[in-house]
């Protein structure tokens, strides 16, 4: 089994993430959109290989009146010519508004396209499938590691409360004092409060390390229930992903389980 996530974006703007968890069966592709065209119809094609080479057109998705949108895409193993394990190597992941699903839609000089790409950025040369290789630089932050935070994941008990293990990945409880004595000033003080206001019902918040590429990435994980109506505004806080207890299903109303911030 794997688990990754890529970023999304337009006109080199972040509109969203995409994780996608690939097992023996199937691959689950968990979007999340905001403030793209509301109300509206986005064909996907997932590019595969370290060129794109294979191509996979299917599904769509609407957004809702706001131009937001958060739901898991399944792809079965039985339904796909490909083997499931090939989604390990997607190296773009292409939104297209559906020009013929709104008669309001104008088309306009800005691309209204959203696309994800997977450790290389491509580009798309006069809306050719001509692949070009480019340097991958979209406002993503270069962690390093941090020893005051490594000492707490260390020497704490581990404490991972979700069903599916990450490969790389330790997380423990942190209580009010250990929150306050970090002092996460790359936060917003709205989440901070979030934070304490959770904090006083669960007792605990949830502190982590991820290694990928070699690379410390650390989360501050908020116990919670999820409720959908909450999604815009915990994005706009920091916290752009609800990762519920159980990791095979995307979160309903109603599910226990954290909202996720890079700290």
């Amino acid at each position: 089994m794997s688990f990754f996530s890529i970023l999304l974006f337009q006109d080199n703007i972040k509109k969203g993430r995409c994780d996608i968890k690939v097992s023996e069966n199937q691959a689950l592709v968990h979007i999340i959109i905001f403030n793209a065209l509301k109300n509206y119809k986005y064909n996907i094609e997932f590019f595969l290989g370290p060129n794109g080479e294979n191509k996979i057109k299917k599904g769509y998705i609407i957004t809702d009146k706001s131009g937001n949108f958060n739901n898991t895409m399944r792809f079965n193993k039985k339904s796909l010519d490909i083997k499931i394990q090939d989604f390990d190597k997607i190296s773009l992941i292409v939104l297209t508004p559906d020009n013929n699903y709104n008669y309001n839609f104008k088309n306009s000089e800005k691309d209204n396209r959203i696309l994800g790409f997977k450790n290389k950025k491509y580009d798309f040369e006069n809306n050719t499938e001509k692949i070009q290789e480019l340097n991958l630089n979209l406002d993503l932050k270069e962690y390093e590691q941090n020893k005051e935070y490594d000492a707490i994941i260390n020497n704490y008990l581990e404490y991972w409360p979700f069903s599916t293990r990450i490969n790389g990945m330790k997380t423990v409880k942190i209580d009010e004092n250990t929150f306050k004595k970090l002092n996460f000033n790359c936060i917003k003080n709205s989440i901070k409060e979030y934070a304490s206001n959770s904090l006083k019902f669960y007792n605990f918040l949830l502190f982590g390390r991820c290694i990928r590429n070699k690379k410390n990435i650390y989360i501050l994980g908020i116990p919670d229930k999820f409720n959908e109506c909450q999604v815009i505004s915990m994005a706009n806080m920091g916290a752009k992903k609800f990762y519920a207890i159980d990791m095979t299903k995307a979160p309903r109303n109603g599910d226990l389980g954290f909202w996720v911030i890079f700290v």
